[in-house]
């Protein structure tokens, strides 16, 4: 059975072949993680596009829009569990589409910039359920946590990565931060493509179990509405954070929170979904979505009281919030399913959040043009930390997750 290869390999397996599984799990989870290093290195680049390029808060706007509307659609056509069969040939590929999509960024033109996104958001759509189900196929339950992490933590490292290139060539990282990131595509496009065809007779048995067709999400949906929720709130939050934070806090004179704010809530979501697993055996009740409520707090404290303090450690508990609340809302969502299920599931948990998230960032731009930045982001983190609070008692915890 499935389980048996999945879970319970025969003591009579070679040694390579084990090694082979390993090296598959952590190769796929490597390839989803830099694939979201791409996409993200672009925020660090919006001032330079505005002062350097002369980009319209229109323009920022729709290298968001640009990238954000092609992710979805692929995203939701890749969440039929049939597409997961071809996880291994669509994930190489994802890598390159990646690094055409980073030729194109490269140009540091305006309509370079905006195709380089649309095709970024192919490579994404296409890769983020490939990930997970070939993570899965490897590793077993295992994989299921370890594909759970590379979201955020291609995040921070594209994020970090992009600002020390800023620190480093100024202007010039526009181009070399893109065409250094399409090399490593390239590489481990090589090293991935080997491993497959090694693994191509295990991963066939397993991704062509697909079963029930477009019923797994929907059984999904109505088992988890909570957890496919929490997920819509965690990414809405960080969403929200990235696009509107900096200028917030620039506003109020207050640089240093608006330069590195965001790059600690990055790093500290990714702290909180790599230490899920140890938070989970001393605090098994934990959710993360109190976490969130209380981050907001401060981060609005801060700003009320013109605080730096107050507000770095907001951006820091906000984003061990969303860590493990994210992480936690994918799992439960994923609990139980095959690996080709996996595949679909996160496909369709991933477009949904980010649709949710791309839906409120719109909405947050254009409450802000007719009241104000400042307004519109007390009212909108007000009513999320509402939301969380609300949640915080239902919400999935680290002590039930466990397969």
């Amino acid at each position: 059975m499935v389980s048996n290869l999945l879970y319970s390999p025969s003591e009579r397996t070679p040694k390579y072949s084990t090694s082979l599984r390993i090296a598959q799990g952590i190769t796929a989870a490597l390839a989803f993680s830099i694939l979201l290093a791409g996409t993200n290195a672009t925020t660090p680049m919006l001032p330079l596009y505005h002062q350097v390029l002369s980009f319209t808060p229109l323009m920022m706007s729709l290298t968001f829009v640009c990238y954000v509307s092609v992710l979805i659609g692929v995203l939701l056509i890749c969440s039929h569990p049939t597409f997961v069969r071809w996880s291994s040939p669509m994930l190489c590929l994802s890598l390159l589409v990646a690094a055409i999509s980073d030729v194109f960024l490269s140009t540091a033109t305006g309509s370079g910039i905006l195709l380089g996104r649309a095709i970024a958001g192919i490579a994404g759509g296409i890769g983020t359920g490939s990930a997970a189900a070939l993570v899965v196929a490897a590793l077993g339950s295992l994989g299921r946590s370890l594909s759970a992490t590379g979201n955020l933590i291609g995040a921070v490292a594209g994020t970090a990565f992009a600002q020390a290139c800023i620190a480093l060539w100024g202007a010039a990282a526009m181009r070399w931060t893109f065409l250094f990131h399409g090399v490593v595509c390239l590489f481990l496009l090589i090293a991935l493509s080997i491993i497959l065809v090694l693994r191509h007779q295990d991963n066939s048995k397993l991704l062509c179990e697909v079963s029930k067709g477009k019923a797994v999400v929907w059984s999904s949906i109505r088992n988890h509405p909570i957890a496919l929720t929490v997920g819509c709130l965690s990414w809405i939050t960080i969403s929200a954070a990235i696009v509107s934070l900096p200028s917030f806090y620039a506003a109020l004179e207050m640089g240093w929170i608006s330069a590195y704010g965001i790059i600690i809530l990055l790093a500290f979501s990714a702290a909180g979904q790599l230490c899920s697993p140890w938070l989970g055996q001393i605090a098994p009740w934990s959710s993360g979505v109190a976490t969130i409520t209380a981050g907001i707090i401060f981060l609005l404290l801060g700003a009320d009281l013109r605080l730096s303090s107050l507000a770095t450690i907001g951006f820091a508990v906000i984003g061990m919030g969303i860590g493990v609340s994210y992480r936690l809302g994918l799992i439960t969502f994923t609990k139980g399913s095959s690996p080709a299920q996996q595949g679909a599931l996160s496909s369709f948990y991933a477009a949904i959040t980010y649709g949710a998230a791309a839906a409120c960032a719109l909405a947050l731009g254009i409450a802000g043009n007719e009241v104000g930045l400042h307004m519109t982001v007390i009212i909108l983190f007000g009513i999320l930390a509402a939301l969380t609070l609300l949640l915080s008692g239902k919400a999935p915890c680290l002590g039930n997750t466990r397969e």
